[in-house]
């Protein structure tokens, strides 16, 4: 009976352990800094905003939902910009709901925004850092080749384009 419970547990054991390192690449849980401006170390955000920044009303309606797709869309544009100027001011009403403002900061960390600020009721996005894109570079043993699925007639056949040894520089 013991030697049963024993394999028993270990079994088990190694099952909890597996689901946990499938979830390990889920966030649960966020960290968030809040700027406070009685800190006279860390330098004032506020000093970076300005009339070029992109303004987004979220009101709590159902617009907000269309409005936080296009927020990450203008948030991985705005990343590639390189004018440091320019930024998104989200402006959260009394209405808003909470789950925006969640909703914004894994917006954040999914696009890889370096900075960004929630004070009050403002977010901001901020390009104080833009992303270089990364040049590509042929090696002259970059092949383009078509593909076929197996079982595929040639009328019918679905073409992949594969680039092989594609590198940067």
């Amino acid at each position: 009976m013991g030697l049963i419970s024993l394999s028993f547990l270990s079994m088990l054991c190694l099952n909890v352990i597996h689901q946990q390192f499938q979830k390990r690449n889920n966030q649960r849980a966020l960290e968030v800094t809040y700027w406070d401006p009685r800190d006279k170390v860390s330098p004032n955000p506020l000093k970076f905003v300005n009339s070029n920044f992109t303004k987004i009303w979220l009101t709590g309606s159902r617009e907000d939902q269309r409005k936080l797709a296009y927020a990450q869309l203008a948030i991985r544009k705005l990343l590639h910009q390189p004018d440091r100027t320019l930024g998104i001011e989200f402006i959260l009403t009394d209405n808003a709901k909470y789950s925006s403002l969640v909703q914004l900061f894994n917006l954040c960390e999914v696009e890889g925004a370096d900075s960004y600020v929630h004070y009050k009721n403002k977010f901001w996005v901020f390009n104080l850092w833009p992303h270089k894109p990364k040049p590509w570079r042929n090696d002259n043993s970059s092949i383009l080749r078509r593909v076929s699925r197996p079982g595929d007639s040639a009328a019918s056949a679905r073409c992949y384009h594969a680039v092989e040894h594609l590198m940067y520089k």
